[in-house]
């Protein structure tokens, strides 16, 4: 009985090694000029996720992909890691949403309506 209690104690330790091993990323970056090097056009440098601090290489968005409707304003390509997690629109692409939301979707520039902030007076 107690080799079967060690051996199960054993078994529960590996287990809990395993889980709380550290997630391994890979495709740092620091710009998206990095990452137009490493991958190629239409790549950018943006936060792996919501909360992390972390940025990798990401494409950019496609046609009806969700992004962030301060992309609009933001340069492409950008010489730091983007403050969200979502790349801007590819080429010929903006980024379009209701009026009060943040998230929108990628969309060409004829469907685009001119967004607050973004008005040319």
């Amino acid at each position: 009985m107690k080799t079967f209690l060690l051996q199960l104690s054993m078994v529960c330790a590996a287990a809990v090694f395993r889980v709380a091993s550290p997630l391994v990323i890979t495709g740092g970056c620091r710009s998206d000029y990095e990452c137009i090097a490493n991958k190629g056009e239409n790549w950018c440098c943006a936060r792996w996720n919501l909360g992390s601090g972390i940025a990798v290489c990401k494409p950019r968005g496609r046609m009806d992909d969700e992004c962030h409707i301060s992309s609009n304003l933001m340069p492409y390509p950008l010489d730091a890691p983007r403050a969200f997690w979502r790349c801007p629109c590819g080429p010929d692409l903006g980024c379009t949403a209701t009026e009060t939301a943040k998230i929108g979707h990628c969309t060409t520039f004829d469907n685009l309506p001119m967004k607050r902030g973004m008005d040319m007076e």
